[in-house]
């Protein structure tokens, strides 16, 4: 039809051509030939132009946006959209269905007919049960838009809600392949079990139970269903050889307070004497060792593989596996890398240590040839022993001087005290040591009230000698234990070890007093603000962080000079 078209404007543009030059050669500019081979041409070019019309797809996700699983799938769909050679239109939408109640279903129905009222979905990816629930109950949402359901661990909602031309997608792990594979590489008499009694969670438990229960050899099982996470970690490093241990997911640190996979995979795995593994590729870098994992990257790309591949059928089972270990972990537990599968991803390995010092070995050649042409000068002149004495005196200033660099790097130019990397090293270490030993942790947060007046009134020199003086009188005023750091502008940070709320509170009044009483140069005297916390157990850095922030804060509303806590 195109071509017949083309043809067709092709002979009447010859015409009207053939009108505008006369037989003698003379150009004749006939207006009205121009305007009708113009339009006759116009919507041709605007066919042209446009091209193919793109695919519209929503992908509706019942989960937060940013944990792990989340990520990974959307990195998946991305891919296989990216290599499609049509154009196509992808968007995102989180429920975050932990904070979503069943009756919100009619406001987040209006949210999306609203923010999508003038776009045409092609595709509706629905991933988990209450984005699936949500669009086949409410069937007004994008009513012409064809639903691709990813079918989970929860199942389906209600059949009824379910159209012959919705794309029902089942991913089917090989659970028995993953079980297999840990065994292959490590020697194996006990597995203890990690996970929760919920449905979800109970189901994962059953699946694991019936794998092992196949399995050839007798193995010894250990459940620790519903456990704290400090019950399940005792019971890890008290483990013995032969051991290993299956974490089937938690969502909590068992006391109430929520946590992601991830996060429960990192504490367990801190201090285990024992490797631990799991389902999930997601999970890797949390200290779990690796194996025949479910990749949520790979659900992705099948999605999009099955979107684009236009197969008829409205029932469709991908198989999500693929092998991947943590390098940091093998070597841990001097699991062989030969024993792996070739085909295995291997994460956190480090380069080659030639391609690690690349730099370094070429580096080392230039120096090397340097030397030996220096090498045979000096031998010729027959000064020898001068020359590796001058060497040797450079590499000494040399060696100096990155020591000298070393230090620098952690310290303050200004007021000398420790800056935010070095005093982020204690912090790391003061917590870890607070977590084994059981001993209190203050943070102090000291803020110069005003400080910008200074600077306003004095000028920046003034404020520079009022920071150094400062610095110096609470270097004089903390313990031997303590670690003072320029946190940032006229903002001091305390570490202060074994102390807790109320000494810190005392702590932290005697240095305002301090510094109330102190005659600084070239303004007398000046005021601060200090907020003070103690750290809880468990409690990670930046919450701390944030408690001793809203409690400076709170002080300098109470009128500064003045302690918050």
């Amino acid at each position: 039809m195109a071509v017949k078209k083309l043809q067709s404007l092709t002979r009447v543009f010859n015409e009207g051509f053939s009108g505008i030059v006369d037989i003698s050669g003379n150009l004749k500019i006939e207006i009205k030939n121009l305007i009708s081979i113009t339009l006759l041409l116009l919507p041709l070019i605007c066919v042209t132009s446009m091209g193919e019309e793109p695919i519209n797809v929503l992908f509706l996700s019942s989960f937060e946006k940013g944990i792990p699983a989340s990520t990974a799938l959307e990195r998946g769909l991305i891919r296989t959209f990216d290599t499609n050679s049509q154009k196509e239109n992808l968007y995102f939408e989180y429920m975050d269905s932990q904070k979503l109640e069943h009756d919100s279903y009619g406001f987040y129905k209006e949210y999306l007919k609203g923010k999508y009222s003038n776009i045409k979905f092609d595709y509706i990816i629905c991933w988990g049960f209450n984005s699936i629930e949500l669009l086949t109950s409410q069937r007004d949402i994008f009513p012409d838009s064809k639903r691709v359901l990813l079918e989970g661990s929860k199942g389906l909602p209600k059949e009824e809600g379910i159209l012959e031309r919705d794309l029902v997608i089942k991913s089917v792990p090989d659970y028995s392949a993953t079980v297999e594979e840990i065994l292959r590489i490590r020697e194996t008499e006990k597995i203890i079990v990690i996970g929760t009694s919920g449905k979800v969670g109970q189901n994962r438990v059953n699946i694991l139970k019936g794998v092992i229960e196949k399995l050839s050899r007798d193995i010894e099982v250990e459940y620790l269903i519903d456990r704290n996470i400090y019950e399940i970690s005792k019971e890890l490093t008290k483990a013995g050889d032969g051991t290993i241990a299956f974490y089937l997911l938690m969502f909590s640190d068992g006391f109430g307070e929520k946590l992601t996979p991830y996060e429960v995979s990192e504490i367990i795995c801190r201090n285990s004497r024992i490797p631990v593994f799991s389902f999930w590729k997601v999970l890797l870098g949390s200290g779990i060792a690796g194996g025949y994992l479910i990749s949520f990257e790979v659900i992705g790309e099948e999605i999009g593989r099955v979107i684009f591949s236009g197969e008829g059928n409205n029932y469709q089972e991908i198989f999500p596996m693929s092998a991947a270990y943590d390098y940091r972990a093998l070597e841990k537990w001097d699991i062989d890398e030969e024993r792996i599968l070739p085909t295995a991803r291997i994460i956190n390995k480090p380069p080659s240590f030639f391609l690690r010092h690349r730099v370094g070995i070429f580096v080392l050649l230039l120096t090397i040839t340097f030397i030996i042409i220096v090498s045979c000068l000096v031998y010729r002149q027959l000064l020898m022993k001068e020359t590796n004495k001058k060497f040797k005196e450079l590499y000494d200033e040399i060696k100096r001087k990155n020591q000298q660099l070393n230090i620098l790097s952690e310290i303050d130019p200004l007021t000398g005290l420790k800056n935010r990397r070095a005093i982020h090293k204690d912090i790391k270490n003061e917590m870890k040591r607070s977590s084994r030993y059981g001993t209190p942790m203050s943070v102090l947060l000291m803020d110069v009230d005003y400080f910008k007046r200074i600077n306003d009134t004095y000028g920046h020199s003034v404020g520079d000698k009022v920071l150094s003086e400062l610095s110096q009188l609470l270097r004089e005023n903390v313990r031997a234990t303590d670690s003072v750091a320029r946190w940032g502008g006229d903002e001091v940070l305390i570490l202060a070890a074994n102390i807790d709320l109320q000494e810190a509170i005392k702590f932290g009044e005697k240095l305002r007093r301090k510094v109330e009483e102190f005659d600084f140069t070239g303004i007398g005297g000046l005021t601060v603000s200090i907020g003070i916390s103690q750290r809880k157990p468990g409690e990670p850095f930046n919450k701390l962080y944030e408690r001793v922030d809203e409690a400076l804060y709170s002080a300098k509303k109470s009128g500064r000079n003045t302690l918050g806590h």
